[in-house]
């Protein structure tokens, strides 16, 4: 069939993902006046500065950008579900922002995308691990982040407003433990969660308000 919307608006939802350097190349420029001519030469010296993205973080470590070790700071907590929870508030300012450009339309798709990698813990794996896919779904019992993510996603897309909208939520990093003896014993997987806005009041029967998700 036909579908009602004839038009298609972007919304990118720009944020790095990964580690930032810890320190910065600050140029200086010094106007050198102590020659007999009286024509001034510009010194241009480099010194390495805290980089105010770094501010308040605590969790630094080295990364191989091209050949030397570059001290890098990651914003992330050590808590798997606190990290799951700040990152949702985060995308739910990201969305909220967004809303306030949209065009006011129903025959206007609304598309929101934000980066891969979005979702990552704080753990040596870069991911959040599970055991089990219960720990993923959940059920009624949510206490693992993965779960927590896609609850509080499906949170923010049940809304009214939200009707004319296409979620692209970044992707989910998580590790699966192998029962293996060998020395690489995790499955990881990158998923990205995608989700169609809808309006909770829309649920007919009694059923549970929930909407469509790739």
């Amino acid at each position: 069939g036909s579908s009602k919307y004839t038009t298609v608006q972007y919304f990118g939802f720009q944020i790095y993902t990964g580690g930032a350097p810890a320190f910065l190349d600050q140029q200086e420029m010094d106007d050198d006046h102590g020659n007999n001519n009286n024509n001034t030469n510009t010194n241009i010296t480099t010194r390495r500065v805290p980089n105010p993205e770094c501010h308040g973080l605590h969790s630094y470590g080295e990364a191989v950008l091209e050949v030397d070790p570059v001290l890098m700071c990651y914003l992330g907590h050590a808590d798997p579900m606190v990290d799951a929870e700040h990152r949702l508030r985060v995308m739910r300012r990201a969305v909220e922002r967004a809303y306030q450009q949209q065009q006011d339309d129903p025959s206007v798709l609304k598309i929101f995308v934000a980066p891969e990698f979005f979702f990552r813990g704080l753990s040596s794996s870069g991911s959040y691990e599970f055991t089990s896919l219960d720990q993923v779904y959940g059920g009624d019992d949510c206490d693992h982040p993965i779960c927590s993510i896609l609850k509080g996603l499906e949170d923010i897309v049940q809304d009214e407003r939200f009707q004319d909208w296409f979620f692209l939520f970044g992707t989910v990093i998580a590790s699966q433990t192998n029962a293996t003896e060998q020395d690489y014993n995790h499955l990881f997987y990158n998923v990205a969660p995608i989700y169609k806005g809808f309006d909770p009041k829309s649920v007919k029967n009694g059923a549970v308000p929930r909407g469509k998700r790739f």
